[in-house]
């Protein structure tokens, strides 16, 4: 049985985290779908503390991202700039250090493994990023746009947006 904890505002609704914790007790998977993402961390982490699994799911709900999400919880960090090229993608994915996220509207960060980044630029991405210096239009979809952030641990992101 999957159990989802949906909060509102800074609260949990009562019934939600009662049933819950219920289903924690009795082994069932709990997913947790945040509106305040900090809070919904913090109960993950009560959850996994009693030794137990919880999940949250945070999608995709706008551009430009408030804030990275990872596994933890909020990765501090911001935007620095919008990637123009496909040399400029190129160029941080050359980076030791550098990550790939895509973000689709309506879906969770999907952070790809760094194993597979350049396989995954290759063959899917790279041919539809929109080249804002390539003004050949592309009819196929999804397209991406990409942008460059930096954690405070000062890890280069390239964050691809998906288009539908």
């Amino acid at each position: 049985m999957l159990t989802q904890v949906v909060q509102t505002g800074t609260h949990l609704k009562l019934t939600a985290a009662k049933q819950a914790v219920e289903d924690v007790l009795r082994g069932d998977e709990v997913k947790i779908i945040p509106h305040n993402v900090d809070k919904a961390f913090e109960l993950a982490e009560q959850i996994r503390k009693a030794g137990f699994d919880a999940e949250v799911d945070c999608r995709v709900a706008g551009w430009p991202l408030p804030y990275l999400v990872g596994r933890q919880g909020k990765i501090a960090g911001s935007q620095r700039r919008d990637l123009n090229t496909v040399e400029e993608v190129e160029g941080l994915l050359g980076l030791r250090t550098s990550r790939l996220i895509i973000a689709g509207f309506g879906e969770p960060l999907n952070w790809v493994p760094n194993g597979e980044k350049f396989k995954l630029w290759k063959r899917s991405i790279k041919p539809q990023l929109i080249d804002r210096h390539n003004t050949s239009r592309r009819n196929d979809y999804p397209l991406y746009v990409a942008a460059e952030w930096v954690t405070e641990e000062d890890i280069q992101v390239v964050l691809l947006y998906k288009l539908h």
